[in-house]
């Protein structure tokens, strides 16, 4: 019958719903898992490459960016660049940044993937 027709494919749609649910469980578990490791590993990166670089501080010296990057983590959280020395932590810890500079009067920190040469 008709009635009995519509339960078949009411249960069937609910049992598809819960399916649906857990498998987006699962995969909500995995993600927050897979962010935790990236973090993790992110961090060991970040402490390695600042262990390997040397900065030159030009004390008085402003040198010019012409396009300047965030140089933002892809898994952690970002820390505040808002002295000199957080500023230039930020571009000793990520590789590919190779010049930071810091406005005193704004506290901007300013990074580049270039370094100023003339």
């Amino acid at each position: 019958s008709a009635a009995n027709t519509l339960e078949t494919e009411t249960r069937g749609m609910i049992n598809e719903i819960y399916e649906t649910s857990l498998n987006v469980q699962s995969l909500r578990a995995k993600g927050e898992s897979d962010l935790s490791f990236a973090e993790e590993h992110e961090e060991e990166v970040v402490e390695q490459a600042a262990e390997q670089r040397t900065c030159v501080y030009l004390r008085g010296t402003r040198l010019h960016i012409d396009q300047p990057h965030s140089f933002n983590r892809i898994a952690g959280q970002d820390d505040e660049r808002d002295t000199p020395e957080k500023c230039f932590a930020k571009c000793r810890e990520h590789g590919g940044c190779l010049q930071a500079v810091f406005a005193k009067a704004s506290k901007d920190c300013y990074l580049a993937g270039m370094a100023t040469t003339a």
